[in-house]
This record gives structure tokens, C-alpha cells and sequence, in this order.
């Protein structure tokens, strides 16, 4: 069990880099840097919920 909670944190530790790299980053350039504050915070609250 605790290996596959490993694997499972690991890749969503993946997804959100990558949420972060590109959907945010692409908020922050074209539109309103709050709104994408706002929008990774939500992504990390939602992660942190599900470890």
C-alpha cells in the first residue's frame, strides 16, 4: 500500500508541474496573474486534500 500511495503521489506531483508550467503560466502572460494565483492555489488545496 505504501508503495503504490508513493507512485500515486509522485504522479500527481507530475500533473500539477505540468498544470503549472502551462495552463498557469499561460493565465499569468495573456490574462489576470490573480486569476492564476488563485487557480494553482485551488489545484494545491485539492491535492494536499487527497494525500
Amino acid at each position: 500500500m505504501s508503495a503504490i500511495n508513493a507512485a500515486m503521489n509522485k504522479v500527481g506531483l507530475h500533473l500539477l508541474e505540468k498544470h503549472t508550467q502551462h495552463c498557469v503560466s499561460d493565465t499569468i502572460k495573456d490574462r489576470d496573474g490573480e486569476e492564476a494565483i488563485q487557480e494553482i492555489m485551488d489545484v494545491f488545496k485539492r491535492f494536499c486534500q487527497s494525500l
